[in-house]
């Protein structure tokens, strides 16, 4: 179990790096599901946002099972609450990126829509809303302005025009 004493059982850990030489372990979350692996956290505002491993079950707002997208509140560090989440589709997450009301995923498949945008602005229900096929696996993304520049399995940095997320544009690759 999970505790701020202890880091058994915390898949998401928080520590204290006040004094970078002495990382201090604060607080943690139990991320649930069969698979334990978190492959990338992004932290704004209050929030930290973790893209995981593929995580069977159903997804909702009052588990993490089956949601490979999991938003906590860290406002409280020395105890994170899970507060939404989405399904990618059983993927699996790489790659997570939040700007403004949006977070920007790069999902862990080659099977379609493996760029996806989800509207966070209500982290207790986050909404996909947008994406691409780059027809592989999408291992980072990141987003400057209006543009996301995502990085693939195969090599290739592609950028999209997001600034209508509903329907991004590979501007190049």
């Amino acid at each position: 179990t999970c505790t701020s004493t202890t880091t058994t059982g915390c898949e998401l850990l928080i520590y204290d790096i006040s004094n970078p030489a002495s990382p201090l372990f604060i607080g943690g979350a139990d991320n649930g599901g069969s698979t334990d692996n978190n492959n990338s956290v992004f932290v704004s505002g209050k929030y930290a946002y973790v893209g995981k491993a593929n995580n069977t079950g159903t997804c909702n707002a009052t588990t993490t099972t089956g949601c490979e997208l999991q938003i906590y509140d860290v406002s409280s560090p020395i105890t994170p609450i899970f507060v939404g989440g989405a399904d990618d589709g059983g993927a699996g997450l790489n790659s997570v990126f939040v700007m403004g009301r949006y977070a920007y995923l790069g999902r862990n498949s080659a099977a379609g829509n493996d760029f996806q945008i989800f509207d966070i602005s209500n982290p207790a229900s986050p909404l996909s809303i947008g994406g691409a096929d780059p027809a592989v696996q999408v291992n980072s993304v990141f987003v400057s302005g209006r543009y996301a520049y995502v990085g693939d399995n195969g090599g290739t940095l592609r950028i999209y025009d997001v600034s209508n997320p509903y329907s991004p544009s590979q501007s190049s690759t």
